[in-house]
């Protein structure tokens, strides 16, 4: 009880005793308070309040102190300088003391700060304000609140003649300043240029390294009219790197200068442009020197594939993969159980393959990878599987027209007693499947498919396996079926026995093994009624029992995939069955099994177009509607529009599918789709516009056995004048001008449909709207290239559509609508500024009957 109320009075306290350390003359008692402040609970509580109530008084007395305490020791300036820093520390957050100072303040606080940095402080000391400076100065300026008076001045002075250690302050603080300054630094650029390259030239160590970056970030700041006047510079940069690694303690130097030479690449790649072969021989020197660390070496070939396409093209023939191939080969060969640098390696000889392609002379490569595969060392021989699949994409042709000696050599390593071989070739083959053009590998399918299958069987690690199967997959879509037709048989049966291992380390290669099954049928077509019994009993039996939604997505998708195949003759037998899984399945979904569900939906969409009345899905209806109904929230938005989307496709489907037997729906998905004409995403617009007349196609239909003339006619009528309308406020609303030609079309099959429910009234209003889209269409609203589009065509077709129809229908009562449109476009005719404007107008005449 007693130390809670020794608490309360000292937290009663603490304004007092606040006012009387920042209010107090005596430099000895702050003094001490600063040294004792650590070591003192009550003190440091002090501190923290003064720090959260009376921030801006604290940082004159840090600084008062800094600048005119008597006998002020090195400890106690650093000290009250890492106190500023912290307290003034990212000066662009919201709750920054900074941002929450007055004009007023701020300019105390910027005048206080440069008192500091023109003072005769400790090197640490110096950093530390210099880093506060740079931080609040580039608030200031890339927040545009006002010019920090005096500043940049200082910034110049100290560069140009301060000590060495202040340079290299004011160097850091140049490193920092935002691009928005490039105007200003224009004017001092001779003497930025002249200083920095003395320095850099001069210096050794962390301050060489500075005065590279400094040089880097004023190449940055200059536009490309400047770079002329650094042609002197580019190669000292280059050898600059090279002077580092001549002593093996400034390689970290030297790695700091190649990361900032990577920044300089990809932010301005031409600026080499020169002195490229120069640039690149001295970078693959370093990547080829052996007794250099890794790091150095890797991030080297970093600095060369930042460069851009065009500059690695231009490189002269022969620098890249005479001089770099063996480097770029070894890192793949590093790749494996090593660090992910050697991946940089890897993309980039992809890259090379890709834009310098004439250079590979494929039967040579393959001799090299021949001499690669013999190797004793595994790495070696891993990196020979690798170096096939990363050159087929840049080199298809040479790869083809030697398709037989790749085939030949995929053979040979598939087969290695190394596992991490084994895997690159099964990659290299997926990659093959996937570049080559189709059936380049049909006359040698027997060799690539009994491999593959020879690995399924030899490797026992789940995730091989399942790159294995997803290889096969590849190759099945890739080859034709006549080919694979021998193998369908044991490539079935080993699929089916992989989908059938559940267990959480297995799960990726049942997933794969089902996703293959899908891919199988898809290409063997008929040949796969063989198999489907034993394939469809697999399928039902796992479906229940599965726990893992990537294996119920994949289980989903090849069912649908596998009844499509066969047939709807012999899928009928089992439909309903495989109906009630699916909707057991769905009626045990979480909400957040987003992908689940639009494999679901998707599944639906394709059973119910492959069987039509024989599989209504009255049962589906209520959470199909729901789906459609989802209210999104930002967390999850992306997944629940895709749910959305697919949910709404479907519901289209349906109504267009069972118009007749669709009655009692149509209202409630009315209510879902009607809105959605409007809805913010694009996707969900286009479906939702699209099913408006279908609606009242699939009404009119079912209305017309079902109930007695005047209710037809007044049903119909009903749901026209709520259909109509809304798409005329969407077309008024929208800005898209392919949804702009789809809702004049729904427009036009409404009234096609409805026949002459519509009033005058209503026809006008409609009409009056379809005329604004012509006008926003000639206005360059939907396209601002000069000739028309092939969008612009469409849309002008689908307006002069709606006229046919409305001419058609309302015939007479028509009549003046159709003349005011006529003498509307000769009026757009005669004032039509530009030829595209009268191309437009020519297109609305010649489609006119």
């Amino acid at each position: 009880m007693a130390a809670r109320g020794s608490s309360s009075v000292m937290a009663d306290e603490l304004p007092q005793k606040a006012l009387q350390l920042l209010n107090s003359p005596d430099y000895y008692f702050t003094q001490k308070f600063l040294t004792d402040m650590e070591a003192s609970q009550e003190k440091m509580t002090l501190y923290e309040y003064c720090v959260e109530n009376h921030p801006y008084e604290l940082f004159l007395k840090l600084s008062e102190h800094l600048l005119h305490s008597p006998g002020n020791t090195l400890e106690i300036k650093s000290k009250c300088a890492d106190l500023i820093h912290s307290l003034l520390d990212s000066p662009s957050d919201s709750c920054s003391i900074w941002r929450s100072s007055t004009d007023v303040v701020k300019d105390q606080l910027k005048s206080r700060i440069l008192d500091i940095l023109e003072g005769d402080n400790p090197v640490k000391v110096c950093e530390l304000m210099w880093n506060t400076a740079s931080q609040i100065f580039s608030c200031i300026i890339a927040e545009k609140q006002g010019e920090w008076q005096g500043m940049l001045r200082f910034f110049f002075y100290s560069l140009f003649s301060g000590p060495l250690h202040i340079q290299d302050c004011a160097l850091s603080f140049f490193l920092d300043l935002p691009k928005c300054m490039a105007n200003e630094l224009r004017h001092y650029f001779p003497q930025l240029k002249s200083t920095l390259s003395k320095k850099f030239y001069k210096s050794k160590g962390t301050s060489k390294v500075l005065a590279l970056c400094a040089l880097v970030s004023l190449v940055q700041h200059m536009s490309s009219d400047y770079y002329s006047q650094f042609s002197d510079l580019l190669l000292p940069m280059i050898n600059g790197v090279s002077h580092f690694l001549r002593n093996k303690d400034e390689e970290p130097n030297a790695q700091e200068c190649l990361k900032k030479l990577v920044e300089l690449v990809v932010t301005e790649p031409s600026f080499f442009n020169s002195h490229l072969d120069q640039v690149f021989t001295a970078l693959i020197k370093i990547s080829e020197d052996d007794s250099l660390e890794e790091e150095t070496r890797c991030l080297a070939v970093e600095v060369m594939y930042a460069f851009d396409d065009n500059s690695i093209k231009k490189v002269r023939r022969g620098i890249l993969l005479a001089n770099l191939g063996d480097e770029l080969i070894r890192m793949v060969s590093c790749i494996p159980h090593k660090s992910g640098n050697y991946l940089v390696g890897e993309k980039f000889l992809h890259r090379i393959a890709i834009l310098r392609s004439a250079e590979f002379y494929i039967p040579a490569v393959l001799k090299e990878i021949e001499r690669m595969i013999t190797s004793l060392n595994w790495r070696d021989r891993y990196a020979g599987a690798t170096f096939i699949g990363l050159i087929t994409e840049g080199c298809g042709k040479g790869i083809s027209d030697n398709r037989g000696g790749v085939v030949k050599l995929v053979f040979k390593l598939i087969a290695d007693s190394e596992n991490n071989v084994c895997f690159g070739t099964v990659r290299t083959i997926k990659t093959l499947c996937e570049q080559l053009p189709p059936q380049t590998l049909d006359d040698q399918v027997h060799i690539i498919i009994t491999s593959l299958l020879g690995t399924l069987v030899r490797d026992t690690n789940p995730t091989n396996k399942a790159n294995t199967v997803c290889t096969i997959s590849t190759l099945y879509k890739s080859c034709s079926s006549s080919y694979l037709a021998p193998y369908l048989q044991i490539t079935v049966n080993a699929l089916l026995e992989m989908s059938k291992s559940q267990s959480s380390e297995t799960e990726l290669l049942q997933a794969h093994s089902l996703e293959a099954l899908a891919s199988v049928a898809r290409t063997s077509k008929d040949l796969f009624c063989a198999f489907y019994e034993s394939v469809i009993t697999s399928l039902k039996e796992l479906l229940p029992k599965a726990t893992s939604n990537l294996v119920k997505e994949n289980a989903v998708e090849c069912i649908w995939t596998v009844a499509v195949v066969v047939g709807k003759d012999i899928f009928k037998k089992v439909a309903n069955e495989v109906k009630d899984i699916l909707l057991n399945i769905e009626r045990n979904l979480r909400e957040d099994d987003h992908n689940l569900k639009v494999t679901l939906l998707q599944a639906w969409k394709q059973l119910i177009i492959f069987l039509g009345y024989d599989f209504y899905p009255d049962d589906l209806m209520p959470g199909l509607l729901r789906a459609a109904s989802l209210d999104l929230n930002n967390s999850t938005e992306h997944d629940m529009l895709r749910v959305k989307l697919r949910a709404c496709e479907l519901l289209l489907c349906l109504t267009s599918q069972f118009n007749n037997e669709f009655l009692k729906w149509i209202d409630m998905v009315s209510d879902v789709l009607v809105p959605l004409v409007t809805f913010r995403d694009k996707d969900i617009r286009k479906v939702a516009i699209s099913a408006m007349p279908e609606l009242l196609i699939s009404a009119k239909h079912s209305i017309e056995t079902k109930l007695d003339p005047p209710s037809r006619n007044s049903y119909l009528k009903r749901l026209l004048l709520r259909i109509v309308p809304s798409l005329v406020e969407a077309l008024e609303k929208e800005a898209d001008g392919e949804v702009c030609a789809r809702i004049v079309k729904s427009l036009t099959k409404c009234i096609e449909s409805a026949g002459k429910c519509l009033d005058k009234q209503k026809i006008l209003r409609t009409a009056n709207v379809v005329e604004k889209v012509l006008k926003a269409t000639l206005d360059d609203q939907f396209s601002e290239e000069e000739n028309v589009t092939e969008q612009e065509k469409h849309i002008v077709d689908e307006i002069v559509n709606y006229y046919h129809k409305l001419m058609k229908i309302y015939d007479e009562s028509s009549w003046t609508i159709t003349i005011r449109f006529m003498e509307y476009q000769i009026a757009l005719m005669r004032n039509a500024a530009t030829e595209k404007q009268k191309q437009i107008l020519r297109l609305t005449f010649k489609n006119e009957p």
